[in-house]
């Protein structure tokens, strides 16, 4: 698979759709894939386009947006023959697009038709599976076509859900922090890039009233930004992880990421909170049934206490002792900062968003411990703390 290049391979700019049909003509069939508001509000004109410009294609509607079994069947079967997939919409329409592309080995192009998080861009797709939703790595898109026009006219609903999604970053950025400290990565230059898009992020909520057109372009260019530097870094996303796992309702992905970043900082507080010592192995049985649901295997749980030796030894509690003050003070800063901002986004949406609860996000923690990299998380699991607090 070729790597993903961010500044060669988005394109945001005016009147995308003429470079969008332009660049599809060099395939033989195009399966356009959308669901029902994109097709409304823009179908009609990038169709125009397409039939300027000669390109042979056609059109699956998605009826009812979710990512799960019934629509990749239906995908799958409206695809066969054709070369490429366009994916125009978000959420599941580009879930869904990237699912059947990795499954016919064919290439994929993403058109988003409103701002959003990283799903335009990302390899990632979430498919649900009975009562379970399954993170799993597709190729990245080809290309990803971003138009002004149609980013400025986003729903409110969603500039809320990506300024939360933005600031969940907070999260990572405090986990890069110590993780600097602790391990000595020296990667300094990375986290002042990180919080320069996180402040520059939230200088817009200021001026959403004001101009919401400005800001709203502003906030998808910040998105693209973001993504491309965590890209380069491939960090975990820990609260990200979290909001996937436990969310119902993709609407409100940003608010929900925002909502596991809180429930995460608080973890991280009475962690460092506490006198730091070795406690205890982590509650075997409760691993052991948590990995069971989530169809891991006992090997799985052995090879993370294997794996993660290092967090129970002497020279990394005097470490983190040494460091223990200045990571507190940190600490609190970002938990306020979330905080207010919280409040902020909240005044911004009139109507209440349904966000998953805190209950939902403790019940996965131990479980997105076990599968994250995050060393941090990891250390919390390994000393024991997680089962004081879940």
């Amino acid at each position: 698979m070729e790597k993903f290049n961010p500044v060669e391979k988005i394109i945001f700019k005016q009147n995308v759709f003429g470079d969008l049909s332009e660049y599809l003509k060099k395939y033989k069939k195009v399966l356009i894939v959308t669901s029902l508001t994109p097709k409304t509000l823009y179908l009609n004109t990038l169709c125009n386009f397409l039939n300027e410009n000669q390109v042979c294609f056609e059109v699956f509607l998605l009826k009812e947006t979710s990512c799960n079994q019934k629509n990749l069947l239906l995908l799958a079967s409206r695809s066969l023959g054709a070369d490429c997939l366009v994916a125009f919409g978000l959420g599941s329409v580009c879930d869904l697009t990237k699912l059947a592309a990795k499954k016919q080995n064919i290439p994929y192009i993403v058109c988003p038709t409103a701002i959003a998080n990283f799903a335009a861009l990302s390899n990632i797709c979430y498919f649900k599976n009975e009562l379970k939703i399954n993170k799993i790595e597709c190729n990245f898109p080809e290309k990803v076509f971003v138009d002004e026009g149609l980013i400025a006219k986003s729903p409110e609903r969603f500039i809320t859900s990506t300024f939360s999604f933005i600031f969940s970053f907070y999260e990572t950025y405090f986990c890069e922090y110590v993780n600097n400290l602790l391990f000595s990565n020296l990667n300094f230059e990375f986290l002042n890039k990180l919080k320069e898009i996180l402040q520059k992020t939230e200088g817009l909520i200021n001026y959403v009233e004001i101009n919401k057109k400005t800001v709203t372009l502003n906030l998808m260019d910040n998105i693209i930004e973001l993504f491309t530097l965590v890209y380069q870094k491939n960090l975990p996303f820990s609260a990200l992880n979290l909001a996937a796992e436990n969310h119902t309702n993709k609407k409100n992905f940003g608010q929900n990421c925002l909502l596991s970043a809180s429930v995460l900082m608080q973890v991280y507080k009475n962690f460092w909170s506490s006198n730091l010592a070795y406690q205890d192995i982590p509650n075997i049985q409760m691993c052991l049934n948590l990995l069971a649901n989530k169809g891991e295997n006992e090997q799985f749980f052995f090879n993370f206490c294997e794996n993660n030796k290092i967090f129970t030894n002497e020279r990394f509690i005097f470490k983190a002792k040494s460091i223990k003050q200045n990571v507190l003070e940190v600490l609190e800063k970002t938990i306020t900062k979330i905080s207010k901002l919280s409040k902020k986004l909240s005044n911004l949406n009139s109507t209440e968003t349904k966000c998953v609860s805190a209950k939902e996000i403790f019940d996965g923690l131990i479980y997105d411990a076990l599968k994250s990299n995050n060393k941090q998380l990891n250390a919390i699991l390994r000393l024991g703390y997680l089962n004081l607090i879940v």
